[in-house]
């Protein structure tokens, strides 16, 4: 459990991403060089040249990140960090033409482009469009998606594509990683499946022999477990075709909206018409008075 809490962390994070591009070299891995604070008092010393981008502690989707452009607004930023006490980490600014998240469900893997207003490209996005997956791409998902020693379903790496041409890895995300709403039906979909098959793998299809689970209390746990991943498999197979059955549902969700709201501003209406004739003749019959 304590590898999965360490896996919302970045300097975590980073460590294991670092660990891969020695081991792989930067050129099949082009990590982003990225120095870490442990304090808001280091901050006043940085090894790389202005400006800098600062993330701070475990914030992400552009949440607590900074362009800092001189040594005085480093110094400045530091004062604010130190309220709380928090670690930071910066980079070396890159002029990116666009970023790329590169998404891994299961067996499925899916890249996007971002193309964005300002630098902060996952904030500000202006496009969003789904593009070839690249061997290389590939690559670096599934290195990533092994790192520190955990294999997870569920792993995206973000990369910043500069205007030279040259890709950067900026980040990876485990299941905290959050899906484009081109595809964010499948995705969630996948994921739902994906949790049902490892329930499947792990408390439906599994023997269970040894001494200890054939203790009375523990069979009857396994038991009432087994019962719950069946009914969940007899849902899911109700369920089949799945965005079909989705966007029917939803269709019928958003019709009902529209003439639940049709119907309140119709009577919003007569209450208004009501009320804009009582005032009148109240008006009238006070002025007469």
């Amino acid at each position: 459990m304590s590898v999965w809490l360490n896996e919302l962390e970045r300097p975590f994070v980073y460590s294991g991403l670092k660990k891969i591009q020695d081991r792989l070299g930067p050129d099949a891995f082009p990590l982003i060089n990225q120095y870490y604070y442990s304090s808001w008092s280091e901050m006043g010393f940085v090894p790389g040249p202005y400006p800098q981008v600062v993330k701070i502690a475990h914030m992400d989707a552009g949440m607590g990140k900074m362009k800092v452009n001189t040594e005085e607004e480093m110094k400045d930023l530091g004062t604010v960090v130190g309220i709380h006490g928090d670690y930071s980490t910066s980079e070396n600014f890159l002029n990116g033409l666009y970023d790329l998240r590169i998404q891994k469900i299961g067996h499925r893997v899916r890249v996007f482009k971002r193309t964005g207003m300002s630098w902060k490209t996952n904030m500000d996005s202006l496009t969003i469009e789904e593009i070839d997956l690249q061997p290389r791409y590939l690559s670096w998902v599934e290195e990533a998606s092994k790192m520190n020693g955990v294999e997870m379903d569920i792993c995206t790496v973000d990369a910043l594509v500069c205007e030279d041409g040259r890709e950067y890895i900026l980040e990876a995300n485990g299941c905290s990683s959050g899906v484009p709403y081109l595809t964010e039906e499948q995705d969630y979909l996948s994921m739902a499946d994906l949790c049902f098959q490892r329930l499947v793998d792990n408390y439906l299809e599994k023997d269970f022999n040894t001494e200890k689970e054939r203790d009375f209390e523990t069979a009857t746990e396994l038991a009432k477990l087994r019962n719950v991943v069946e009914e969940l498999q007899i849902q899911v197979r109700s369920i089949e075709g799945g965005s079909n059955t989705y966007n029917t549902r939803l269709e019928n969700m958003r019709l009902q909206f529209r003439q639940k709201t049709k119907k309140n501003f119709i009577m919003f209406g007569l209450l208004a018409v009501v009320g804009i004739s009582l005032n009148w003749y109240l008006s009238g019959y006070f002025t007469s008075k």
